[in-house]
């Protein structure tokens, strides 16, 4: 709301409110002044534990510890019990389809797209989330999914896709988006669409 008023003055600009917007919705830990910290580094399975807690800065410490410690055997850790609890937790949900994606762990294509398809309110974040990684994956099969979100109501996940789509390399079909109804997804839209041409 501030960043509207503030374009309808001409105090500011699309340009000058992208990096952090993205910056934001990306939502990643490296982007954070973290409040905690680990005098040493936690096994991979407290970490993965950690994500459930609900101060979310302990989330992001264990997030950015597994990223940094334990990329290469983290994912079957995440994913060992995705379907008992993560499923019903929604903000390890959250948190567990973004290291997923950063991760770039292809065997979760299936379990990422089911994420962004997932309408339960609680689990909008996730949306968002799920587009971001899907990007990150760098699989050219999630281009069709992920303009079909472009016809969602929720900004951010609209956003989102077209950050993921970006991140993909698609150059074309973002015409939708050029005509919604929010500006921001109008002006990310006319922003990538000046960079194709």
């Amino acid at each position: 709301m501030l960043a509207e008023a503030g374009m309808k003055s001409e105090e500011i600009t699309f340009e000058m409110i992208q990096p952090p917007l993205e910056q934001t919705i990306r939502d990643h830990p490296d982007d954070f002044g973290l409040v905690h910290s680990y005098e040493t580094t936690p096994d991979l399975t407290v970490l993965v534990r950690t994500l459930y807690e609900t101060d979310f800065g302990k989330c992001y410490l264990a997030s950015k510890t597994i990223l940094d410690h334990y990329a290469d055997t983290a994912a079957s850790a995440l994913l060992a019990n995705y379907e008992e609890e993560v499923k019903s937790d929604y903000g390890a949900h959250f948190h567990v389809i973004k290291l997923l994606g950063w991760l770039k762990y292809a065997p979760a294509y299936d379990l990422l797209l089911e994420a962004l398809h997932n309408l339960q309110p609680q689990y909008q974040k996730s949306r968002a989330a799920a587009a971001i990684a899907l990007g990150e994956l760098g699989v050219s099969k999630a281009i069709p999914v992920l303009k079909a979100t472009l016809s969602s109501k929720n900004w951010v996940l609209k956003y989102a896709t077209l950050m993921a789509l970006e991140k993909l390399g698609c150059r074309n079909g973002h015409e939708i988006a050029l005509n919604d109804s929010d500006w921001l997804i109008q002006a990310k839209a006319q922003l990538q669409s000046t960079l194709i041409n």
